[in-house]
């Protein structure tokens, strides 16, 4: 009996150790994965900033202003207010910046 408690004893521990390096596995995947991600991110936003910067040089200075404005977080309707032409004028902009960054892009 006394061989047959010490073999489960031993064998539980070995399970338990298994288990450990299993979790330190997954931990240092997921450490990497995230790792991974944030630098696609950091250089997908590199990327739109020198597309951003680009397409500023073709930029009238009235898209420039609205552009600006946008992406700072205000809507249409806000900056048309702000800089006080038409809200039909401020989207026309807009879509004009869209299609700038786009054509370089190369979408």
């Amino acid at each position: 009996a006394k061989i047959c408690v010490k073999n489960a004893l031993i064998s539980q521990i070995r399970k338990y150790k298994r288990h450990i390096r299993r979790l330190e596995k997954m931990k240092n995947a997921e450490y990497t994965a995230k790792n991974e991600t944030v630098i696609d991110r950091t250089a997908s936003r590199l990327d739109m900033k020198g597309l951003v910067e680009k397409a500023q040089d073709l930029m009238s200075e009235y898209e420039k202003t609205v552009f600006k404005e946008y992406i700072s977080g205000k809507s249409a309707r806000e900056i048309s207010k702000s800089i006080g032409k038409s809200e039909k004028s401020v989207n026309n902009a807009l879509y004009r910046v869209k299609v700038k960054i786009k054509g370089l892009s190369g979408e």
